[in-house]
């Protein structure tokens, strides 16, 4: 608030435009107090609180009531009150938007974390996937699909009127068909165990993944909100560097008025001597 400094305040215009700043900063103000609180930021908070009302009751509304009173002495006087509860303001802003600005990129990457363990997760359901299918293959292609191919060849060999090629029966064992009878059971049945197991995992997965999603947008909704407490902090700084900018400019137009009002009367004191002038050649006529 160095710009202010040596200003007098009687321009109408220049103090609603005063007036309309301190506004906007009071919104912003009230619209980060009634935001929710980040974790461990009510002490932040309250000295931050404590600090704008300070600047704004004994720094902004005197330096207003001073303009607005044309009190030329007392405006001059708050001047530097204002200057120092700004410097003393921005100390107290600046660790709170370092603190919020530290949160937001905390819950970007707790939301990245998340979505790559839920991918890795995903993956890991998909490999295991994989390999249930893969062992299934296996398990058909030597305990189905070979004797069944082995069946097909000596069936060919019968027909073909090859009867001299030995059927292979294991010793001990009962039938090809009931082998396979037996295999059949025991396939639905893990069939219908590796379909109890499969049902599982992907009811895992989509748990998993939707648990993923509600965290990663509960967090991009907490970044959200600490983004807009940020933004709205921003907007009070930036409030106050146009109020400064204001103030300044009621400085010029003040000082451009009393070079007018100077020349004013430098104008009527030369008429003045010139009417004297003459008034003293008419006596002397």
């Amino acid at each position: 608030m160095k710009e202010i400094e040596g200003s007098e305040a009687n321009n109408p215009a220049a103090l609603e435009s005063v007036r309309t700043v301190a506004g906007k900063a009071d919104a912003a103000f009230y619209a980060y107090m009634n935001a929710p609180r980040l974790p461990g930021e009510d002490a932040e908070a309250d000295a931050y609180r404590q600090a704008y009302q300070a600047y704004r009751q004994q720094g902004l509304q005197p330096l207003i009531e001073a303009a607005e009173a044309h009190d030329q002495l007392r405006f001059k006087n708050q001047i530097a009150n204002v200057v120092r509860l700004d410097r003393q303001y921005e100390i107290i802003l600046d660790p709170v938007l370092a603190q919020h600005e530290a949160y937001a990129k905390k819950l970007n990457i707790d939301a990245q974390s998340h979505f790559t363990s839920g991918i890795t997760l995903l993956a890991i359901f998909g490999i295991l996937f994989f390999a249930i299918i893969m062992a299934i293959y296996l398990f058909m292609k030597r305990y189905v699909l070979s004797p069944l191919n082995d069946a097909q060849a000596h069936c060919k060999l019968i027909a073909a009127g090859v009867l001299d090629s030995a059927v292979p029966v294991k010793a001990g064992s009962r039938s090809e068909i009931q082998q396979l009878m037996a295999l059949m059971a025991s396939l639905e049945q893990m069939r219908s165990a590796l379909t109890a197991i499969i049902l599982q995992v992907r009811d895992s997965t989509r748990s998993v993944s939707g648990a993923s999603q509600e965290i990663a947008a509960g967090n991009i909704d907490l970044a959200s909100r600490t983004e807009q407490q940020a933004a709205a902090l921003t907007e009070t700084a930036a409030s106050m560097e146009q109020l400064g900018a204001t103030v300044k400019q009621n400085t010029e137009n003040v000082f451009e008025a009393c070079r007018l009002t100077s020349e004013a009367v430098k104008n009527a004191e030369s008429g003045e001597k010139v009417s004297q002038e003459v008034v003293v050649s008419d006596g002397a006529d």
